[in-house]
């Protein structure tokens, strides 16, 4: 384990008046490093899939950046627009199962449905 991240909860244990307040801090910041780790695999996922469209002509028409609900927490992550012969569409979103202009994943309606 990193000793960077052991650092950061021995610190946010010491700043935290009680245990309930180090809970609170160490969920937080356990989510958000859930989030970054995800999101930098989702960023290899991603490249990838570039490498197995571009062999059939699809070319980058664009990077952006999105964020969705999922049951890990607020997800922010990079994926490429892909182009060819007029369509286009995101593949690492289809990959995913992340739909069109929608801000929550599959998984996390299904856990407000539950």
């Amino acid at each position: 384990m990193s000793g960077n991240a052991i650092g950061a909860v021995i610190s946010l244990s010491k700043e935290s008046d009680d245990s309930i307040e180090a809970e609170r801090k160490l969920t937080h910041w356990l989510t958000e490093m859930n989030c970054q780790l995800i999101a930098m695999a989702l960023a290899r996922i991603d490249t990838e899939l570039y490498q197995i469209y571009k062999v059939q002509g699809w070319r980058v028409a664009r990077r952006g950046s999105r964020t969705i609900c999922c049951r890990y927490g607020e997800l922010t992550y990079t994926r490429r627009l892909l182009q060819k012969e007029g369509k286009s569409f995101y593949p690492l979103d289809c990959k995913m199962g992340f739909e069109f202009r929608k801000h929550y994943s599959l998984g996390m309606i299904e856990q407000i449905v539950e």
